[in-house]
């Protein structure tokens, strides 16, 4: 049924089937909405950056089958692992409309945790997923902490070669963590961030935006505004989670100035301006994160897959410093709600699925 596909759905607000298939939904529409208004933004909203599926179970096999969409790059792999280790990739890895195929487990005496991490620059709908018929599927228990990243497109991960490549999906394993990735390529630290509702029970946000209002000459004081309401905004709504902002990291192949005259670090400040101007937040420094060093990157902006792991373990290292309760692992209920013909992930550790996995949802 289709409630089973959300029972093991982690990553994303809701999901819905539609013509045949699942679709992921990463952002509540009152923040999706604003990114819909245009072609690229809503390429690269529709992709399932940071989706995985987690359940357990002994199959030998899992068969899986994708419907693509638009691509915001050209990268059409996703990642399975088992008990944390990576054993595989599956989507086939070149543009397509459609890849199915079949995913060999190694044997195992009791079930081993598998999580399939989605293709994640490119919309990936889920046709269908099956497991050998003398196998259960159980979805796995869930996260004790739970991690909201906002940001752009080197949060969403782009240019990593692979879904676990990029650096929130690298902290989010390693830390052991539900993170929902809310980053857009060519994103903006913009005002309607504020004003959306993003009621997800969270304990730490992270807001890393700068590159894109340096590279459209915003006004440093308009993004020290926009960020002390967001930073207000979600400390109202969230009093006890850990907030974080993190400074531009470096552009090597951007260190002029742009057309009004401004540097990228005159963007930083901006930030660090709003951490003193609003509620408390940490202020994470960008260049500490990852060296301005070319070799880092693929292209002068976006970290090339060392570039991320460097991110990452540096990043890493600084919030458990900010924040040791990411190290809480155990279980934690989730509630959400139902909109329209949407159901979001409900994780109920008790239920057993089908051997195929799929289903309508109705309304």
């Amino acid at each position: 049924m289709f409630e089973e596909i959300a029972a093991i759905t982690y990553g994303c607000e809701s999901v819905c089937h539609v013509n045949g298939a699942v679709e992921f939904h990463r952002l509540p529409d009152a923040l999706a909405v604003n990114y819909r208004k245009d072609e690229g933004s809503r390429i690269r909203l529709e992709c399932a950056s940071c989706v995985r599926l987690r359940f357990f179970s002994i199959t030998r096999r899992i068969r899986i089958g994708l419907r693509y969409g638009r691509a915001a790059r050209p990268l059409f792999l996703g990642v399975i692992t088992i008990n944390g280790a990576q054993i595989g990739v599956f989507g086939g890895g070149e543009r397509s409309d459609r890849w199915e195929g079949t995913i060999s487990i190694p044997a195992v005496r009791k079930p081993s945790l598998i999580e399939l991490w989605l293709p994640h620059l490119v919309r990936a709908d889920l046709e269908f997923l099956e497991i050998d018929d003398d196998c259960e599927c159980l979805p796995a228990e869930t996260f004790k902490q739970r991690w909201l990243a906002l940001g752009d497109s080197i949060t969403q991960g782009m240019t990593a070669t692979l879904p676990t490549r990029a650096w929130v999906a690298r902290v989010a394993v390693s830390l052991g963590v539900d993170v929902r990735n809310y980053g857009i390529g060519g994103g903006r630290l913009e005002g309607f961030l504020a004003g959306a509702d993003q009621g997800w029970p969270y304990d730490l946000l992270t807001i890393a935006y700068g590159i894109n209002d340096f590279s459209k000459s915003r006004r440093p004081e308009e993004v020290t505004a926009d960020a002390i309401r967001l930073l207000k905004r979600q400390a109202e709504a969230h009093p006890a989670a850990t907030r974080v902002l993190i400074t531009p990291i470096p552009a090597p192949g951007r260190n002029n100035r742009n057309a009004a005259g401004r540097s990228l670090e005159d963007y930083r400040e901006a930030l660090r301006y709003a951490a003193r101007g609003a509620p408390p937040c940490t202020v994470i420094e960008g260049p500490s994160l990852v060296p301005d060093d070319p070799r880092w990157f693929v292209d002068g902006v976006h970290p090339n897959d060392e570039g991320m792991n460097v991110f990452a373990l540096n990043f890493a290292s600084a919030i458990l410093m900010v924040d040791s309760r990411v190290l809480r692992l155990g279980r934690q209920a989730e509630v959400k709600g139902l909109t329209n013909n949407e159901i979001a992930p409900h994780h109920n550790n008790g239920r057993h699925l089908p051997n195929r996995i799929h289903g309508r949802c109705s309304g």
